[in-house]
């Protein structure tokens, strides 16, 4: 089918194609050779993805980048000169390319005529005007000019643009090879400012995937946070959102379902009897949220968030508000992730919000029941832990009577800004958030981490049973609370979904645990023969042969091992090692 496929888009783009010109032709001569490229040995999980990838760091051909930012399949820098440079999936206008991003001459994925992309920095033609700051989100950009006003481009879903409510305008993405089209992919090809800072000036820009943040900043008064995007988990920080059953009325138990006109909606009477307690799916409907929060240049107020069709829970503002929480603490760095986020103030104190499951927000144990009793099966309800807010909805009993209920037990979240209370004692620099781990660095160099423990991701010796475990994912286990990665000495941090990634500071070295588990691991042998070694010793099949083994590179030397596991019966029909005991993070 993929073949079939394959070969149909080529067609579909042939067709279109206009004849290339010389300048053209030169200019696709210079496309990198992808077909050179290393490839993943094509894991379960990858199966017809495109899994190239460049083993080591590469220079990119743009001088004087002052700087970087990576969104999730594209990337943008700023030079000295103010010039913009993109690359990647021009997909959703996230380059701001304009039309070029639909052209047919532009390479694309074997596997989506739709997803088209550029494989070296683009420049962005800016009609002289010059940028200071960009960010890059999943599928949009935001930036800023040398005079403060802000742009933003890309997907305009979950109002992360900022342009407002009514998208209705905007370009869809074009159908696929089967004429269906995504109804909600309304995006802006090219830079557009954001109306709403009128004359108020943007110092910088930050975004998450389904956010953007901007920084207003004057000589005399405390900075001023602006967000937009989504507010589901309290992602904007603009607060609790009181539930509301009905426009109108705030929520009361008094309330009869025939008063409102959503509850009317969900309540099917022909499938409640009395033994029923709720409707079928136990979903009467999502509660109406509303916040007070001020738009640049104006009063505070209170406004109706609104929902995506789709998925009603995923409440959204689309345009630029002021976070009230902050407007005291004088931020100067936001880290804003998938759904929780970090900024660092003036003082340097760390202050998160968000989504608080997999400890991410670094507040501590939040939840009562997140300790799990593998033996007894149950869980453990702790009543020493506080209780924060958790994504609430609607639910209609038989009689047509309203209840709110708990619409997601994980779903514990703090909707603004909270000091992370274990690191007020110390002054931090940096910060950055991962899918659900956080790290921060101190004005000394030292590296704190928390949140998700998996994959080794926190860079601690952490021992597996002593990290909590979420109550959905018993391989997910956490750490609620901050802990300093010893003997290291870092200037700068990143975290990708799974990873942390530090720049070191002159003169610094590997902490002595981890430099033992190296030496274990590679001590004559190399990492893959000592693991072969220790399993077949235990295994009582004798020592494995290693002659030659480190002249072998990482591939041969992984199919060797393979090779030699199916004599030994180590892995089974499918070629996969068997497991045994407990996961390893």
């Amino acid at each position: 089918a993929r073949k079939v496929n394959k070969g149909l888009f080529k067609r579909i783009r042939v067709k279109g194609r206009k004849k290339k010109t010389e300048e053209e032709e030169e200019e696709e001569s210079e496309m990198p050779d992808f077909s050179a490229m290393e490839k993943e040995l094509d894991p379960d999980d990858m199966k017809g993805e495109d899994t190239r990838f460049v083993s080591k760091p590469t220079k990119i051909n743009v001088e004087k980048v002052m700087s970087v930012s990576a969104g999730r399949e594209h990337g943008a820098c700023i030079t000295n000169e103010g010039e913009v440079y993109v690359w990647g999936s021009a997909r959703h206008g996230r380059l701001g390319i304009g039309e070029a991003a639909t052209d047919s001459t532009l390479p694309f994925d074997e596997l989506d005529a739709n997803d088209t992309y550029i494989a070296r920095p683009a420049r962005l033609e800016l009609k002289a005007i010059k940028m200071t700051s960009i960010a890059c989100g999943h599928k949009h950009t935001v930036a800023c000019d040398a005079y403060g006003v802000c742009y933003a481009w890309g997907s305009a879903r979950y109002g992360k643009l900022g342009l407002g409510r009514d998208t209705s305008h905007l370009p869809l993405e074009p159908p696929d090879e089967q004429g269906a089209q995504d109804p909600y992919s309304h995006h802006v090809l090219t830079p557009q400012k954001v109306a709403s800072f009128g004359t108020v000036p943007v110092a910088q820009v930050f975004a998450g995937p389904y956010t953007s943040w901007a920084l207003h900043r004057t000589d005399k008064q405390p900075s001023v946070i602006f967000g937009w995007g989504l507010a589901r988990y309290g992602l904007l920080g603009v607060g609790d959102a009181p539930a509301h059953c009905c426009w109108t009325e705030r929520f009361d138990k008094g309330v009869p379902a025939e008063d409102c006109i959503e509850c009317k909606k969900q309540l099917d009477t022909n499938k409640m009897t009395e033994n029923t307690v709720f409707v079928e799916g136990r979903i009467g409907h999502t509660p109406f949220s509303r916040v007070r929060v001020s738009e640049p240049s104006d009063l505070q107020k209170e406004i109706l968030l609104e929902s995506d069709p789709e998925d009603p829970f995923d409440k959204f503002i689309p345009y630029p508000v002021e976070v009230p929480a902050m407007a005291s603490l004088n931020v100067v760095h936001i880290a804003a992730g998938a759904y929780h986020n970090l900024a660092i103030s003036q003082s340097g104190q760390i202050y998160s919000w968000g989504l608080l499951r997999h400890g991410r927000c670094g507040m501590g144990k939040y939840d009562p029941e997140s300790k799990f009793n593998v033996r007894a099966n149950k869980v453990i309800y702790d009543r020493s832990v506080k209780t924060f807010a958790r994504e609430e909805r609607f639910d209609i009993d038989f009689k047509g009577n309203i209840k709110i209920s708990v619409h997601d037990n994980c779903s514990w979240y703090l909707p603004a800004p909270k000091l992370v209370d274990s690191l007020q004692s110390k002054k931090f620099d940096t910060c950055a958030v991962g899918e659900m781990h956080s790290a921060a660095v101190t004005s000394d160099g030292r590296l704190f981490t928390w949140g998700c423990a998996r994959h080794a991701r926190l860079g601690t010796p952490d021992k597996w049973d002593d990290l909590l475990i979420d109550p959905q994912d018993p391989e997910g286990r956490y750490r609620a609370e901050p802990a300093e990665v010893h003997g290291l000495k870092v200037g700068m941090v990143a975290c990708t979904s799974c990873s942390t990634l530090v720049v070191a500071k002159q003169g610094a070295k590997n902490p002595p645990w981890l430099d033992e588990q190296i030496d274990d691991a590679t001590k004559k042998k190399g990492f893959f023969s000592a693991v072969f070694a220790t399993s077949t010793a235990k295994k009582g099949k004798g020592t494995a042969k290693v002659a030659a083994v480190e002249e072998m590179d990482a591939v041969a030397r992984m199919q060797k091992e393979l090779d030699e596991d199916e004599e030994l019966g180590t892995v089974d029909e499918n070629g996969n090692k068997k497991k045994k005991g407990c996961p390893v993070m």
